[in-house]
């Protein structure tokens, strides 16, 4: 069992801060609204009022000029986020008898930022891998999710093999005629990279989307090493040699440097291209 409410609720408080379990991003401003409630702090009593933020056991007060009075009994804080330092427990307080009001747990992250491009390599016309980099080293990483939508001919369809910033296409699916593979086909995809908060049920926070990427398999194929590799008729000025490549159906270049060693010794290598 979890409580998704902040811990200022667990015992009586004088008051709240709202709003309840906040998210504030990096480089904006955090508003928080202090609000006293109980009768027996009578009077004028918002000029009293201040906030204080704990983050990893160290306190500080927060400086009077981010907080403005808006009623006898209330204040709004609108503080600048940062860094990450600026997250943690944020307490509303009456200093002329230090009385607890309320307090909110904020958390703190980056906006999410669109992704700039997507690294792709086919290997031997069998599978796809597109990477990609998120470009900001987020605080919250459980907060953080990115996906690849792609589509040949219409209709968005999720990764196949998704990872965190990583897609995967394999050379077959068992049962499903979508997702498997396809080279001979050009691919239209987008990244979308999306904050959540961590409760209740991780709803939405904000989310950016790359621009729509052409992906063309048959300009990013690495084919595999050749096989089978024999020396067949060999004279002073000849040398025949003979392999064999599995995906012999596609066009591919071959390319053979001969390395002769201590006059007779001949050491052969082969590189394979599209």
């Amino acid at each position: 069992m979890s409580l998704n409410c902040s811990n200022a609720f667990l015992f009586v408080t004088n008051g709240y801060v709202r709003p309840v379990n906040p998210y504030g991003f990096i480089n904006e401003t955090l508003t928080l609204t202090c609000n006293v409630t109980k009768d027996s702090l009578a009077g004028n009593i918002s000029g009293g009022l201040f906030f204080k933020l704990t983050f990893l056991k160290k306190v500080k007060v927060l400086p009077m000029h981010f907080v403005t009075q808006i009623s006898d009994r209330a204040i709004q804080l609108d503080y600048p986020l940062t860094s990450r330092r600026d997250q943690g427990q944020y307490t509303c307080k009456l200093n002329t008898t230090d009385v607890f009001i309320g307090e909110q747990r904020v958390h703190v992250e980056y906006r999410p930022r669109k992704v700039e491009k997507l690294d792709c390599r086919v290997f031997d016309w069998r599978n796809m891998t597109c990477r990609w980099d998120l470009g900001v080293d987020y605080i919250n990483r459980d907060m953080v999710t990115s996906q690849l939508f792609w589509e040949i001919k219409g209709g968005a369809n999720r990764c196949p093999h998704s990872r965190a910033t990583t897609c995967i296409w394999k050379e077959t699916e068992e049962g499903n005629r979508v997702d498997f593979f396809k080279p001979h086909q050009n691919y239209l995809m987008q990244v979308n990279v999306s904050v959540h908060r961590k409760e209740p049920k991780k709803s939405l926070l904000d989310t950016a989307a790359s621009e729509v990427f052409s992906i063309n398999p048959r300009n990013l194929v690495e084919p595999a090493p050749v096989q089978s590799v024999t020396v067949g008729n060999r004279t002073s000025t000849c040398l025949s040699l003979r392999w064999n490549h599995e995906q012999y159906m596609w066009g591919m270049m071959y390319t053979v440097h001969v390395h002769q060693k201590q006059g007779s010794v001949l050491k052969v290598t082969l590189q394979t291209h599209q």
